[in-house]
């Protein structure tokens, strides 16, 4: 637990300077050359503050970190998956059903149309094979 003092002595006017390379707020840095904001880490609680360029090596994380959360991504994406498929196949279930069928349909009745339809198809089929063998007739 950080008591009130070092609290208010990382954050006190005296300490504003990396607390890595010590430059100090304002100035310029010696290796960039850009002016020097300091910041903490974010999720840090020790408040330490850092130039621009300190900042960004300090919060690297570290390979191990990185593998980590990459497993936890991993796992919550294969959480939501499962839960996915678990309610796509239970309310499928659902929406799918019907009610029984209903009694016998009323038949069409098959007239004369249908008869002219097949003896059209036949003389079609009929006219294509004749007139393919005097093709070929022809050709030999």
């Amino acid at each position: 637990m950080k008591t009130l003092e070092s609290i208010l002595k990382s954050i006190s006017i005296e300490n504003d300077c990396c607390n890595c390379c010590k430059v100090k707020e304002g100035t310029e840095h010696p290796i960039k050359g850009l002016v020097v904001r300091l910041n903490s880490i974010p999720g840090d609680p020790d408040y330490i503050k850092y130039c621009q360029i300190c900042l960004i090596q300090h919060s690297k994380k570290t390979q191990k970190e990185k593998k980590k959360d990459m497993i936890q991504l991993v796992q919550k994406f294969g959480l939501g998956c499962s839960v996915m498929l678990m309610n796509l196949l239970i309310f499928t279930e659902s929406v799918l059903a019907q009610p029984g069928l209903p009694g016998d349909p009323a038949q069409a009745p098959i007239d004369g149309g249908l008869g002219l339809l097949a003896a059209a198809g036949g003389a079609y089929a009929f006219k294509k094979l004749s007139h393919g063998k005097k093709e070929r007739q022809d050709l030999e």
